[in-house]
């Protein structure tokens, strides 16, 4: 992908990874940032990944649970999210 199109590849890969999971695009953006990419590329892909999968997980709690459980979820994960973007703009 990076050789297609570029870091914006990489992004748009660490967005639809982070649908079903997180852990494959991290090690793998992890370990592409000792020789191939740059940090900054490979922590926003990592927290790009991680906001989509949280989308997801909140998703799945308003629609399966209550509304006190949708709230209760998408709550913890915007305080992962700003917590990511935090590091993602620290890094940068």
């Amino acid at each position: 992908m990076k050789n297609l199109l570029g870091n914006a590849g990489i992004l748009v890969l660490a967005l639809a990874s982070g649908v079903t999971d997180v852990d494959a695009i991290t090690l793998s953006l992890s370990r592409m940032s000792l020789t191939g990419i740059d940090h900054g590329t490979a922590v926003l892909g990592i927290v790009l990944a991680a906001s989509v999968n949280n989308l997801v997980k909140t998703m799945m709690a308003l629609s399966l649970g209550d509304r006190a459980l949708g709230r209760r979820v998408a709550l913890a994960m915007a305080a992962s999210l700003l917590g990511g973007v935090l590091v993602a703009w620290g890094m940068n």
